[in-house]
């Protein structure tokens, strides 16, 4: 029988699967394993199949085939629950390395509860600042909270350095750059209250200087709801 790519995708994901030892994985950890293992097809084609016809849970105009994989946020994918229940995959205690099915929480031989890791997106310090930037009239979606501190710290930084430099020049630069600044400023807070799943109203109690310094470092070090919200899917995994 001639090989698909649903083949080499459902055989990349089990290597990866085994190599890891977790269920989820990026879209391009996916992509970049089928194409490492030399097989025949485009980088189009299995990001088709990926993403809609092997994905349960893909948009309706999508034409679903098969139902073996499952989104689970922006650009992430695991065997979906019928698929694992059918293949019976196995995961590692990583314990006493015993062997267990890949649904079940606790390790059937010595209790231990399996830890079912995730894969959040790398992005350097410089990578999300610019993410923001990128972002300058997004008041709809989630930021987290690195986004918000490479923002905030790293303009601090640049206005304090031009404040103390004793340059008239820039002085004024620094002042325009307060008033370009200002609009990502609120749009990437307004981001992080969506990430805690709370209304962007929040951010008008803020309008008090003393009150706004607290409601920033509350955005600066409170975590976000994990997975999906109303607005929108985790950005840690964008």
């Amino acid at each position: 029988m001639k090989r698909t790519c649903r083949d080499a995708v459902l055989d990349a994901l089990e290597r990866l699967e085994s190599r890891h030892g977790r269920r989820t994985f990026l879209l391009k950890d996916l992509v970049d394993e089928v194409l490492s293992a030399g097989e025949p097809f485009l980088e189009s084609t299995v990001r088709t199949h990926i993403t809609s016809r092997m994905c349960a849970n893909s948009p309706d105009h999508h034409a679903v085939t098969y139902e073996d994989l499952e989104r689970v946020g922006r650009g992430q994918y695991r065997r979906s629950r019928a698929a694992v229940a059918d293949a019976q995959v196995t995961q590692q205690c990583h314990k006493c390395g015993a062997e267990i099915d890949a649904q079940i929480s606790f390790c059937t031989e010595c209790g231990e509860q399996i830890r079912h890791t995730e894969c959040p997106t790398e992005r350097s310090w410089v990578s999300w600042y610019l993410h923001a930037w990128s972002n300058y009239f997004n008041f709809a979606d989630r930021a987290p909270r690195i986004e918000l501190c490479t923002f905030f710290l790293t303009n601090s930084a640049i206005l304090l350095a031009a404040s103390l430099s004793g340059n008239s020049v820039l002085s004024v630069l620094a002042a325009i750059f307060v008033v370009i600044h200002l609009v990502p400023m609120i749009a990437v807070q307004v981001r992080r209250f969506h990430d805690r799943n709370q209304s962007a109203w929040w951010l008008l109690t803020s309008i008090i200087p003393l009150i706004y310094f607290i409601v920033l470092l509350f955005q600066l070090f409170a975590s976000g709801t994990q997975g999906e919200n109303k607005y929108g899917p985790d950005p840690r995994y964008e």
